[in-house]
């Protein structure tokens, strides 16, 4: 009886937890994802004016940057047309330099060379093209177009347009450079990195643009959300082994006299000390396996989204070391009473 008033203690402290604390995990886990998105994590060195002089050479040493997930350069934009119809519509085109953004997922026909062209979906509209494929020609030369790509977040603006492939080289102009953090957190850290590497005539004419109020507001987010189920845990997971130690101060209360017998036959101290830890092992172990699950299923329920595994299995590993922590006074109870006193008939 007292196992499983134990087991079933264990089982609604660990469901609590996770149903309490595991929520505001989940949520937690879930708005820092949303404040952590592409378009947050992009840090843009733009030269609007066209007048810091910003150069391609320094694309390869930005793309080397810890935290970096890519770095991309972007000349000035002009006016291209489609090498068939000349006197088409013209669409905007731009260099790109440096290692092709994973947010531009691209296919070609063949392996892009330096002056080959890709084109958006809007661009091979307005230009023409049934297939991406064929040429462009712009005021001074004209380009091969091998394929297409499409533009996602942060770089959905430049699905309207054409990019050709350029060496990265000394001496290539650039208008702006485009950073991908991993992390909005490392945007302060990466920043300070960039503006060190940035090959320019003159930076005082260079515009930074970042998410910095985002960063500080995922700080702030995630320390509150963090405190809050620090708290909840703590609470719930002292209340539940007041439980436990009443239980088992109850249930060995009961086996007063079968403990007494086993000392009297000779059991020794720790052999009745691991006898009862052992035993409330075992419970807990079955009701923190019975918690978890509880609680992961109210958790979506509920919040939508699970707190993670790593925090899932910390709360299943508290919800069974924590009831042997509290069995500890009760067991020593046990095993250090006098079996002559407990055994005596009045």
């Amino acid at each position: 009886m007292a196992a499983a008033v134990s087991m079933l203690v264990v089982a609604g402290v660990t469901a609590a937890i996770l149903a309490t604390t595991g929520q505001t995990v989940a949520s937690e886990r879930r708005v820092l994802a949303e404040i952590n998105s592409p378009a947050a994590r992009l840090l843009v060195f733009a030269d609007d004016e066209g007048r810091a002089g910003l150069d391609a050479s320094s694309m390869p040493a930005l793309s080397q940057i810890d935290g970096i997930e890519w770095a991309v350069g972007l000349g000035r934009a002009f006016d291209v047309t489609n090498a068939a119809v000349p006197s088409g519509p013209p669409v905007p085109a731009r260099k790109i330099y440096g290692e092709w953004p994973t947010t531009l997922q691209a296919s070609a026909y063949r392996t892009e060379l330096p002056g080959d062209a890709l084109v958006g979906p809007g661009a091979a509209t307005r230009l023409g093209f049934l297939q991406p494929i064929g040429g462009i020609r712009a005021a001074d030369f004209d380009a091969p177009v091998v394929g297409a790509f499409i533009a996602s977040e942060p770089l959905v603006d430049l699905g309207a347009s054409v990019l050709i492939h350029a060496e990265p080289v000394r001496g290539a102009e650039l208008r702006s450079v485009l950073l991908s953090v991993e992390n909005v957190r490392d945007l302060d850290a990466v920043t300070r990195a960039a503006r060190a590497i940035l090959v320019a005539e003159d930076t005082t004419h260079l515009s930074v643009r970042t998410s910095a109020e985002l960063a500080t507001l995922q700080e702030v987010i995630g320390s509150q959300l963090a405190e809050t189920s620090r708290q909840l845990l703590w609470v719930v997971l002292a209340a539940g082994m007041v439980l436990i130690t009443a239980t088992q101060f109850g249930a060995i209360s009961q086996r007063a006299r079968d403990y007494g017998r086993r000392r009297a036959l000779g059991s020794t101290r720790t052999g009745i000390l691991v006898h009862v830890l052992l035993q409330v092992g075992l419970c807990s172990i079955f009701g923190a396996t019975l918690g978890t699950g509880a609680g992961l299923l109210l958790d979506w329920q509920v919040a939508g989204a699970l707190p993670g595994v790593a925090f899932t299995a910390a709360v299943a590993t508290l919800s069974i070391i924590s009831p042997l922590l509290a069995a500890i006074p009760p067991a020593l109870r046990a095993a250090y009473r006098d079996p002559v006193r407990i055994l005596r008939v009045p």
